[in-house]
């Protein structure tokens, strides 16, 4: 009987100091698991942007740009979220008969994204991937038409999505935003053709690559 009590006592002293050992673990994997894959990734984007501006003219302006963020929870090396920086800009220079037209724009956005499968983490080894975000964005734009020159600051929410592969060991995209100016400089005057919209939007189509 002493030595059936033993082996009862002595058995669960060994599940207790297991089952201890077992929660230190789980506590430690608890506290490491939401940021285990963060990291800083880096996308160069090259791409185009359209601006539907409240005077008489839209613009299509060649952009280039970078795409810094940085995943602050991180559970699996396929899920993520973000938060980053996604800033381009872009010149463009038209001459004809007609004069010479200058246009310039830049955006300046803050970010939180969902990112899943390729490219999400630094670690992650997927081939197909996406991500959804948004936040807000400030655009400067600049117009200069013979002697007619337009300064536009717009300020508001920003949307955008992507896919992201990894072909041949290297990491590429597509990413799509779209930018709602609420906060805007424009003012009515004879130079606009529609006095009840002075919110200017901006459509960007980026080509985007792995760079960290």
């Amino acid at each position: 009987m002493k030595y059936f009590l033993f082996t009862i006592l002595s058995g669960l002293a060994l599940f207790s100091s297991a089952q201890d050992v077992q929660d230190e673990n789980n506590d430690d994997d608890s506290k490491v698991k939401y940021d285990e894959y963060k990291g800083i990734k880096i996308d160069g984007m090259a791409g185009i942007q359209y601006g539907i501006h409240p005077a008489n003219f839209n613009t299509v302006i060649y952009t280039l740009g970078a795409f810094p963020r940085y995943n602050f929870v991180a559970p699996k090396d396929w899920v993520s979220i973000s938060a980053g920086v996604p800033v381009q800009m872009g010149f463009d220079l038209l001459s004809g008969s007609g004069g010479t037209f200058i246009s310039f724009t830049s955006d300046l956005p803050a970010v939180v994204d969902l990112n899943l499968g390729s490219q999400s983490t630094p670690e992650d080894e997927y081939y197909v991937g996406g991500f959804v975000g948004g936040g807000i964005n400030y655009n400067l734009s600049y117009f200069l038409y013979n002697n007619q020159k337009i300064v536009s600051h717009s300020f508001g929410p920003v949307v955008h999505a992507g896919l992201r592969w990894r072909y041949n060991g290297r990491p590429g995209g597509i990413r799509v935003a779209y930018l709602r100016g609420l906060i805007s400089n424009f003012e009515k005057d004879d130079f606009l053709v529609n006095d009840e919209d002075l919110y200017p939007s901006f459509i960007s189509l980026n080509l985007t690559y792995g760079i960290l």
